[in-house]
C-alpha cells in the first residue's frame, strides 16, 4: 500500500476518528473472504486500516493525556497557592492566640496583685479602726489635747484607708471583667488556630493527592509517547 493511501487514511483518522477506520477495516476484511484473487488487496488495506487507527488512537490518547496534565499542573499551582496561603493564616492564628494567651496571663497576674491589695486594705482598716476605738475608749476617761491629736490622726487614716480600699475594690472589678474577656478572647484564638491547622492540613493532603495523580497521569503521557515513536508517530 503506498504512502499516498496512508497519508489519506491518516487525515481520514484525524477527520473521522479511529474507530470510523476500525468499522471499515472489518467491513474490507469481510469483503476479502469472498473476493478470491483480490483478496490479499483487500486484506492488506485492511490492515492499513486498522495501522492509521491504532495510531490514531495514540495520538488521540496522547493529546489527551496533555489536556489532562495541563489542568493538573494548573490544580497543583492553584492548591500550592493555597497552601502557602493557609500556611500564613495558620502562622497568623497562631500569633494572635499566643498574644490573647499571654495578655490573659498578664491579666490574672494583676488581678491576683489587686485581690492581695484588697486584703491588705482590709487588714489595715481593722487595725485601724482597732486603734482608733482605743484612742476614743481613752478620751472618754479624759480626752487630752494630745489624746485629741492622736485621735483625729486615727480618724483621718482610716478614713484615707477607706477610700483606697473602694478604690481597689472599684479596680478588682475592671480588672475581673478584663480577666473575663481576655479569657474568651484565649479561647477564640485558640479555636481560629485549631480550624487554620485543620484547614492547612487539609490543603496539604489534597495537594498531596494532586501532585500523586499528576505524577501518575505524566508517567501514563510518556508510556503513550514512547507508544507514538514506536509507531513511527514524533509527538513533539
Amino acid at each position: 500500500m503506498d504512502d499516498d493511501l496512508k497519508a489519506k487514511l491518516t487525515l481520514e483518522a484525524q477527520a473521522t476518528g479511529g474507530d470510523e477506520l476500525r468499522a471499515m477495516a472489518e467491513q474490507v476484511r469481510a469483503m476479502g473472504q469472498d473476493a478470491g484473487a483480490s483478496a490479499p488487496k483487500l486484506n492488506a488495506l485492511a490492515a492499513v486500516l486498522d495501522h492509521v487507527a491504532d495510531q490514531q488512537q495514540l495520538i488521540d490518547s496522547f493529546k489527551a493525556g496533555k489536556r489532562a496534565v495541563a489542568e493538573l499542573e494548573a490544580q497543583m499551582g492553584a492548591a500550592a497557592t493555597q497552601v502557602e496561603q493557609l500556611a500564613a493564616e495558620q502562622e497568623r492564628a497562631a500569633q494572635a492566640a499566643a498574644a490573647a494567651a499571654a495578655a490573659q496571663a498578664n491579666g490574672a497576674r494583676q488581678l491576683e496583685a489587686a485581690r492581695a491589695a484588697q486584703q491588705g486594705y482590709k487588714e489595715a482598716i481593722a487595725a485601724a479602726r482597732a486603734e482608733l476605738a482605743q484612742l476614743r475608749d481613752a478620751g472618754k476617761a479624759g480626752m487630752t489635747p494630745e489624746l485629741a491629736a492622736q485621735t483625729k490622726v486615727a480618724a483621718e487614716q482610716l478614713k484615707l484607708l477607706q477610700g483606697e480600699a473602694r478604690k481597689s475594690g472599684e479596680q478588682i472589678k475592671l480588672l475581673a471583667a478584663e480577666q473575663e474577656a481576655g479569657a474568651q478572647a484565649s479561647r477564640d484564638t485558640a479555636a481560629a488556630q485549631q480550624q487554620a491547622g485543620a484547614a492547612y492540613d487539609r490543603s496539604v493532603k489534597a495537594a498531596g493527592q494532586i501532585s500523586g495523580a499528576l505524577g501518575e497521569q505524566r508517567r501514563a503521557l510518556e508510556g503513550t509517547r514512547e507508544a507514538l515513536r514506536g509507531a513511527g508517530v514524533d509527538s513533539d
